[in-house]
């Protein structure tokens, strides 16, 4: 959110700096529910891949 002041002045466009703000947070909160609803198993795969 800080940043989209900075942003809006060096790019000149306020519209899809807005857009793109809100399809990063979509997209985590999206991933944030598809993890919270795991099976346990798959959880501990994620954690050993990183």
């Amino acid at each position: 959110m800080l940043a989209f002041g900075p942003l809006d002045r060096r790019l000149d466009t306020r519209k899809w700096i807005a857009i793109g703000g809100t399809s990063a947070i979509i997209l985590l909160l999206a991933v944030l529910a598809l993890f919270s609803h795991l099976p346990s198993s798959l959880h501990g795969l994620l954690l050993r891949l990183q």
